[in-house]
């Protein structure tokens, strides 16, 4: 009853309604479905943006697409139709008649958007009159998108205008980075004109790289550029990006080969490239050699580069196990402060919690129990709660008993994700204090909830009392 009513009070109240949003994300629970349908409705646009920005993120994709159309079709605020949109097509569930009654729709952004969806699906033609138009819309940046999707769709006549208005020094910078991006991410070759002029160093960073990535998205001469960028260059993060676009590329061994013979990082990070495929002791023992090093920018490559290696092959990435854990043992963890080092330690630790081998839940048992840094044991199991498989929720359940209450709370949110009963206890002993953050709160109303005697009744009764506030 507590936990319904902390719903209902806080589902109807404008202050803190974000943290609410991000909160619930990040349980990742499709029991939220009649409570996101519910604030889709909401009379507060704030409040139905972020339903639809939530709902094809946690909820199946039938029960999101039927949230996400119903905004589509029927919400009254252009912005809300423009972005259960986009939801639809992010979630697959975007079908040619719902990109039909967009082209019909008497907003610029709606149309556009249907648009460039008809051209990605090889449409073209359905889709040239309303790009043509939008071409003549008073608002710029929706007409360089249109021409940009035009020229995806091989109509080379809008090149002129389109190098005129990047060229041009009054063209806003996000406005540029947001074409470049369009450009790598549509795949549009008939642009690799538009794309040398950005990579000169006259130009900030972020515009560099867009460029870059640009053109190892639609130059069949990538490898070749990529690998001559990275030995006339002298800034190591732009090195570090190009690097990673080369190491993608199928056809990159030997110029990765040829890059492994510097004797600075870059050399290094190449030699890693090269051993990655291989997995087992060559890339590890590669691995903590960089990381051993401390450089920011390399310890976020590797995160990535292990996080791709963790996601495509599990058993082959069991070899960093031990060279995540001793990353994170070695990191240095502020005991209030989050730090970018506290950061990059956690996503360690989900590494390991995604890897969940023998011995990567080895690692964390070891972290969680026989640290001496208790910051460090309550990062753990704080990061840990991110983590959806099943071994992480048993190897957290002795954890209830610690006595070490950050780690003990999140252990119980971890076990209570996972519907296990014996969360209860300590759940029920947060819910008192009165000095619980509130995002830390929230999650305990809402398992409490989850494990009350009728939970979905209760979660049906605070659907109804939302929808009522907005009748």
């Amino acid at each position: 009853t507590k936990a319904e009513t902390f719903f209902i009070r806080e589902f109807n109240r404008d202050a803190g309604m974000a943290l609410m949003f991000a909160t619930l994300r990040s349980s990742g629970d499709q029991r939220l479905t009649p409570i996101l349908a519910a604030l889709a409705t909401s009379g507060d646009k704030r409040v139905r943006l972020a339903a639809v920005d939530i709902a094809g993120e946690i909820l199946t994709a039938k029960d999101a697409a039927t949230i996400l159309r119903d905004r589509f079709l029927h919400d009254r605020v252009m912005t809300v139709r423009a972005k259960a949109l986009v939801e639809l097509e992010l979630i697959k569930s975007l079908t040619l008649a719902d990109l039909n009654v967009a082209l019909g729709i008497d907003d610029d952004e709606i149309r556009l958007l249907a648009a460039r969806a008809l051209v990605r699906r090889g449409k073209a033609k359905q889709a040239t009159a309303a790009l043509v138009a939008l071409t003549k819309s008073r608002d710029r940046d929706t007409e360089l998108f249109a021409r940009m999707t035009l020229l995806a769709a091989a109509d080379t006549a809008q090149l002129p205008v389109l190098q005129t208005a990047l060229n041009d020094s009054k063209c806003r910078v996000d406005l540029r980075r947001l074409l470049l991006a369009q450009i790598r991410e549509e795949k549009i070759t008939h642009a690799a004109k538009l794309l040398d002029r950005f990579t000169a160093i006259t130009w900030p960073l972020e515009t560099q790289t867009l460029a870059w990535m640009a053109i190892n998205s639609v130059d069949p001469a990538a490898t070749r550029r990529l690998e001559q960028a990275i030995a006339t260059s002298d800034n190591p993060i732009l090195q570090m990006n190009l690097l990673r676009m080369l190491s993608s590329r199928t056809d990159a061994t030997a110029a990765l080969e040829r890059i492994a013979k510097r004797k600075d990082l870059i050399g290094q990070v190449a030699k890693f490239e090269l051993v990655r495929p291989h997995g087992k002791i060559a890339a590890s023992g590669t691995a903590d050699a960089l990381l051993a090093q401390g450089h920011p920018i390399v310890i976020e490559y590797l995160l990535r580069r292990i996080g791709e290696d963790i996601a495509a092959a599990p058993a082959r990435s069991d070899c960093y196990a031990k060279v995540l854990g001793a990353f994170i043992r070695t990191t240095k963890i502020h005991p209030t402060r989050m730090t970018a080092a506290h950061d990059r330690a956690a996503r360690a630790v989900e590494l390991l919690g995604r890897l969940a081998t023998p011995a990567a839940l080895g690692e964390l048992r070891t972290l969680l129990t026989k640290d001496a840094s208790i910051p460090r044991r309550s990062l753990v199991a704080a990061a840990l709660y991110r983590c959806d498989n099943k071994a992480i929720a048993v190897l957290m359940a002795p954890l209830l008993r610690c006595g070490y209450p950050r780690v003990q709370t999140y252990a119980a949110l971890r076990l209570a994700k996972a519907s296990d009963p014996r969360a209860v206890g300590v759940l029920m002993q947060l819910q008192k204090q009165a000095s619980l953050e509130d995002d830390l709160r929230t999650l305990v109303h809402w398992y409490l909830l989850r494990f009350g005697k009728t939970p979905a009744a209760s979660i049906q009764r605070i659907a109804k009392n939302i929808i009522a506030i907005n009748v």
